[in-house]
């Protein structure tokens, strides 16, 4: 999403460039608001997305333990921990 916004404001930058069509500079900057809050929006769902990807990862690493340990490791606390 990012670099199809940046592609965009670099073209009507270019655009801007042009003799007799500088009016496209005037056009990006009141467009940049809503540019801001598209790349705003893509963050947040690239950062939902990341912290999908390592609650699976953690789910897996803590179903490889059960199967490694057994019904056990549900209960078990680390030595020295917690003792009275």
């Amino acid at each position: 999403m990012n670099l199809y916004l940046d592609d965009q404001e670099e073209e009507l930058r270019l655009r801007g460039n042009v003799p007799s069509d500088g009016w496209w500079h005037g056009y990006l900057r009141e467009q940049a608001p809503g540019y801001a809050l598209a790349r705003r929006w893509a963050g947040i769902e690239q950062e939902a997305a990341a912290l999908r990807a390592e609650i699976a990862r953690l789910r897996l690493l803590v179903r490889e333990q059960l199967r490694i340990f057994g019904p056990q490791a549900r209960t078990a606390t680390p030595s020295g921990c917690c003792a009275r």
